[in-house]
């Protein structure tokens, strides 16, 4: 099942989705503006009703909106224990001096909370950079998260709470040989519960591939960063774990660095992240005719959008299937549905 496309003359450009389920209600939000990292970038957010038959998005609406200043990367996190809806998001610019805010729900994302700083004082962006938090079984939350700074250098680290988003404590670096690694780094993780006490990152590169580190201590320590078999052009991915104990991330299976942002497809692996097969094409769409290469700064991408079908976020429903949000030509925000029988 395919939703429409989000578009939106007010938001021309559109990127970064983040999708929650809950109560029978699946909310997305992303960012949108003039273009990506410009001072009137907002966080937007739409809600669809699943008990409702053919129902239809809600009008787009700002859930974050600081006057003169841009707005990036939102990321959801529903907490059943509390009944709140968690948002963060980054704002500023450049990338490197990006500080993270958070608003909360507990009305199903009808209203939300005035924003908060999610550590005080902080730059370069704690708390999740792009996909969404996991939790522990006793109730940590453990957010993927990275850094990007003014050398250049990328890393990935993690952030814990305690006590339900109050205060967080950062991990140290998943390590980076940089002696033979290509590039940046790696940046925007995304966490796997692979099993007690362990945990899988599983994050965008510079190298050409999917980058990994795991985890035996609950995130508290990661081991070094090491490329999986699964190509990567230096874009984000999303993943998660199925009840089952597959493994799914959706990314674009392009090894060149920078490279197109087409086509965008689902992985599957069943001996936790081993190997992988290709279960699913979302988008199939060529490249434009001369593409070289997408150009990065750090103050954002600059990209007319063609083409582009990026930033993937990945959910479960109660069935086996998963709901998933992705940027669609940087004009538009795709949601779709992919039943259990189409993963198998």
């Amino acid at each position: 099942m395919s939703f429409p496309v989000f578009s939106d003359s007010r938001q021309p450009e559109v990127h970064a989705s983040t999708l929650v389920l809950t109560e029978q209600i699946l909310l997305c939000a992303w960012f949108g503006g003039t273009k990506e990292g410009h001072s009137d970038t907002r966080i937007w957010i739409s809600r669809l009703d699943l008990s409702i038959p053919d129902a239809a998005w809600t009008t787009s609406y700002p859930v974050a909106s600081e006057e003169g200043i841009a707005h990036w990367n939102p990321v959801f996190l529903n907490d059943p224990s509390s009944g709140r809806i968690l948002l963060f998001y980054k704002v500023g610019s450049p990338i490197s001096s990006w500080y993270t805010k958070i608003i909360e729900s507990n009305d199903n994302g009808n209203t939300w909370s005035e924003p908060r700083e999610l550590v005080p004082g902080d730059r370069g962006g704690r708390g999740p950079v792009k996909n969404k938090p996991i939790f522990l079984p006793d109730g940590t939350i453990i957010a993927p998260a990275s850094l990007e700074t003014p050398d250049g250098n990328w890393n990935c680290f993690t952030d814990s709470s305690h006590d339900q988003g109050k205060t967080w404590t950062r991990s140290a670096f998943a390590q980076i040989d940089r002696a033979t690694w290509p590039g940046e780094g790696a940046i925007q993780p995304s966490l796997i519960n692979s099993a007690p006490g362990k945990l899988t990152m599983l994050s965008r590169s510079s190298a050409g591939y999917v980058a990994r580190s795991d985890s035996e201590d609950n995130g508290k320590t990661w081991g070094k960063m090491y490329l999986t078999p699964l190509f990567n052009n230096n874009s984000g991915l999303d993943a998660l774990r199925q009840g089952n104990g597959t493994w799914l991330v959706v990314h674009n299976p392009v090894q060149q660095r920078w490279g197109p942002r087409t086509p965008l497809v689902i992985s599957s692996s069943s001996d936790e992240g081993k190997t992988w097969r290709t279960v699913l094409t979302l988008e199939a769409k060529p490249p434009p005719a001369g593409f070289s290469e997408i150009v990065a700064l750090d103050t954002g991408i600059v990209n007319d959008g063609e083409s582009e079908f990026s930033y993937p976020s990945i959910i479960s429903d109660s069935k086996g299937g998963v709901y998933i949000s992705y940027t669609y030509e940087r004009r538009g925000i795709k949601v779709v549905h992919v039943e259990a029988t189409q993963l198998s």
